[in-house]
């Protein structure tokens, strides 16, 4: 029998350059498609960084300015005002009489006078060495986490005695201090290997922080805060 030339088909030829033409669309589509998932992998990192940032700042700059609060009928027997002014410390009470709480654990709830205590500091949260949380603790009760991935913090105080003005990381008297300059440098969680991050940021004490050298991407933020109650 002869071979029908008109038979349709493909060669062996044929179907290597079809599969080789495959392989390559198909690698290009994993690519493309790997690119756009750290890119988005990348984005949801910063994202969640600055709320980090932005939640840390709300809540610090709120209370704050209630530090020294004495109600609207102050007497001279409250003794409201900032007890512990650090470079990443700041503890202060204020005025709660009508919060519902025991806040000197005295038995007496809302009793008049009675102060609350809030303390935030920079703190290791995760037991890894290292200070990356922002924490809240009131009357010395257990600290909560405010912020997390905060590399660094610096409370940067204002400071008027004898009329004069000064500022610095650890003023020698906390009477004095009537506002608070803030800088808080946040992180993304975890590195990115196809990124360095080589800057450096600076505070308003002049202090610099960085450079790094790693894969994470950093936001620095700040926030002035005066005490209108002092």
């Amino acid at each position: 029998m002869n071979p029908r030339t008109d038979e349709i088909g493909i060669t062996l030829l044929e179907l290597l350059i079809a599969i080789a033409l495959s392989s390559i669309i198909l690698v290009a589509l994993i690519s493309s498609f790997t690119d756009v998932s750290r890119t988005q992998t990348a984005q949801a990192q910063v994202i969640d960084m600055q709320q980090n940032l932005r939640a840390g700042f709300y809540l610090m700059g709120r209370e704050f300015r209630m530090a020294g609060y004495k109600g609207p009928h102050p007497t001279p027997a409250s003794k409201a005002g900032i007890s512990i002014a650090k470079i990443d410390t700041f503890t202060f009470t204020a005025l709660a009489t009508d919060d519902g709480i025991d806040n000197d654990a005295d038995g007496d709830t809302d009793e008049s006078g009675e102060l609350t205590t809030i303390a935030y500091s920079h703190y290791d949260g995760d037991g890894d060495g290292k200070k990356e949380t922002l924490g809240r603790r009131v009357d010395g009760g257990s600290r909560s986490a405010v912020a997390e991935n905060i590399q660094a913090i610096e409370f940067y105080y204002e400071t008027i005695s004898g009329g004069i003005t000064s500022r610095s990381t650890a003023p020698v008297a906390t009477k004095g201090i009537r506002a608070v300059d803030i800088t808080m440098l946040a992180q993304t969680k975890r590195e990115d290997p196809d990124f360095v991050n080589a800057e450096s940021y600076p505070t308003e004490s002049k202090a610099s922080w960085g450079p790094y050298n790693d894969g994470r991407r950093r936001r620095l933020g700040h926030s002035y805060i005066n005490f209108r109650n002092l």
